[in-house]
C-alpha cells in the first residue's frame, strides 16, 4: 500500500458496544411486550407471523453486527457448550416431531433469543447488560402500577363469563394474567434487592416496598413462595466462599437425598394429592396426562414444540377425555414435564445440566460472578423453581426464559466488555 492510499476503515470498539446496547435494549423491550401483543391476534399473534419474527431477527442482526465489530462473535456463540448441546438435541428432535414445521419456527425463535442474549452480554459485559435489564424491568413495573391505578378495569382481573372467579381482584397490570405479572415483579424485586448498593438508597427501598406490595396484590402464590426461596438462596450466597465448594456439593447431595427419602416416605399422601382433580388449581389433571404420554414416549417425546397448540395432531387429544378442558390449554404448567413430553428424558437431562447444574456449579466453584453472585444465584433459583408450576424453560421469548438465559450468560461472562 502506497502512502497516497487511504487506510482501511476500522470501526472503533465503542461503536460496536453502542450497537450492542441498542440491539439488547430492543430485544428486552420485545420480550416484555410479547405477552401483550399476543392478545390482539391477527398480525401480532402466533409463532410464525412476520412482524414478530422480523422484529426479533432485526434485534439479532444488530447484535451480530456489534459482535463482528467488537471481534466477540466466536466467544458469544460459544458462551455455553452445554446450552449448544441442548439446542442440537432440540434440532435433532425435529426429525421425529409431530409437526416439524411449527416446531422449526418455534425453535428458530428460541435460538434467536438465546444467542441474542449471549452476544449482548459478551459484547457489553455483565455490568452494562445488567443495567439495561434492570432499567427496563423497573420501567415495566412502573407501567404496571400506573395501569392498575389509572385503569383498574384493565390492570385488575375483572369478572369474565366462564372465567375463574378466584382471579377477580388480582392485579395484573399490563400483562394478560396475574401469574406472569407476579413472576416479573418477583424477578424485578430480586434484581433490585441484590443489586450493588446504589447511592439512592431511599429510592431503592421505596421501590422494593412497592414491588413487594404489588407482588402480594397479584395473588401469585408460586411467585411469592419461590421468590422467598430465591431470596434465601441469594442471602446465603452472600456468605459463601468458593473455596468451600466441595462441602457445598456434599450438602447439595445430602439435600437431594433427603428430599428423595421424604418423597418416598410420604408417597401415598403425594399420590392422594395428585389424584385430587382440584388440587394445584387443576394442574394435577394436566400433569396426569403429561405423565401418561411421557411414560409411553420417554426416549424421544413428541419433538420440540410439538405437544401443545399444534391443532388436532396434539397428543393431548389422545391422553385427555373427549371434550375435556385440557384440550383447550397451551401449556402443561410444569416446565420439566412439558419438556419431557417434547424431547424425552435424555432432553430433560440436558435441560437440567445446561440450564441449572452447569451455571450453579460455576457459581459455587468460581469467583467470576463477583458482587453479582447473590443476584444471579437468586434469579437462577427463581427461574428453576418457578417451572415446578409454570412452563417457561426453552419457551421461546417468555420473559422468565429470557431471565434464565441472561442469568446463565452473566454467570459465564466477566463484568466488563473486553
Amino acid at each position: 500500500m502506497t502512502g497516497d492510499e487511504p487506510a482501511p476503515r476500522r470501526y472503533p470498539l465503542a461503536e460496536g458496544e453502542t450497537w450492542a446496547a441498542a440491539g439488547f435494549a430492543l430485544l428486552v423491550v420485545l420480550v416484555i411486550l410479547g405477552p401483550i401483543l399476543s392478545q390482539f391476534g391477527g398480525a401480532l399473534a402466533g409463532d410464525g407471523n412476520p412482524l414478530r419474527q422480523v422484529t426479533y431477527i432485526l434485534a439479532f442482526l444488530v447484535l451480530v453486527a456489534a459482535a463482528l465489530r467488537t471481534g466477540r462473535a466466536t466467544a458469544a456463540f460459544t458462551t455455553s457448550a452445554p446450552v449448544n448441546l441442548l439446542l442440537l438435541w432440540c434440532w435433532a428432535s425435529l426429525a421425529w416431531a409431530i409437526d416439524p414445521g411449527v416446531a422449526a419456527r418455534r425453535l428458530i425463535l428460541t435460538c434467536v433469543i438465546i444467542f441474542s442474549v449471549f452476544i449482548a452480554v459478551e459484547c457489553l459485559g455483565r455490568d452494562r447488560a445488567r443495567g439495561i435489564v434492570i432499567t427496563l424491568f423497573v420501567l415495566t413495573f412502573a407501567l404496571n402500577l400506573a395501569v392498575v391505578l389509572a385503569v383498574p378495569g384493565v390492570g385488575i382481573h375483572q369478572y369474565e363469563f366462564g372465567g375463574d372467579p378466584s382471579l377477580i381482584g388480582d392485579w395484573r397490570g399490563i400483562f394478560p394474567e396475574k401469574n406472569l405479572t407476579g413472576a416479573v415483579t418477583a424477578v424485578t424485586a430480586l434484581m433490585l434487592f441484590f443489586a450493588r448498593r446504589p447511592k439512592a438508597g431511599l429510592v431503592r427501598a421505596l421501590l422494593l416496598a412497592a414491588l413487594l406490595a404489588f407482588l402480594v396484590k397479584t395473588g401469585s402464590k408460586t411467585s411469592m413462595g419461590i421468590g422467598l426461596a430465591a431470596l434465601t438462596a441469594g442471602l446465603l450466597y452472600r456468605r459463601y466462599d468458593p473455596r468451600y465448594w466441595p462441602w457445598a456439593m456434599i450438602l447439595l447431595a445430602l439435600l437431594a437425598l433427603g428430599a428423595a427419602l421424604l418423597v418416598t416416605a410420604n408417597l401415598d399422601r403425594i399420590l392422594a394429592v395428585l389424584d385430587d382433580r382440584d388440587s394445584f388449581t387443576g394442574r394435577t389433571q394436566i400433569w396426569s396426562s403429561l405423565l401418561g404420554y411421557a411414560g409411553d414416549h420417554w426416549m424421544f417425546g413428541a419433538g420440540y414444540g410439538s405437544f401443545w397448540n399444534i391443532g388436532p395432531a396434539s397428543p393431548i387429544f389422545s391422553y385427555a377425555r373427549p371434550g375435556s378442558w385440557l384440550t383447550t390449554i397451551t401449556s402443561g404448567h410444569n416446565g420439566y414435564l412439558d419438556l419431557t413430553t417434547q424431547i424425552g428424558l435424555p432432553g430433560l437431562a440436558l435441560v437440567l445440566f445446561a440450564l441449572f447444574l452447569h451455571p450453579l456449579g460455576r457459581l459455587l466453584t468460581e469467583r467470576r460472578a463477583g458482587e453479582d453472585g447473590p443476584m444471579l444465584m437468586a434469579i437462577l433459583v427463581f427461574c428453576v423453581g418457578q417451572n415446578m408450576t409454570e412452563s417457561t424453560m426453552l419457551d421461546r421469548d417468555h420473559i422468565i426464559q429470557f431471565c434464565l438465559i441472561w442469568t446463565i450468560a452473566s454467570t459465564l461472562r466477566g463484568p466488563a466488555a473486553a
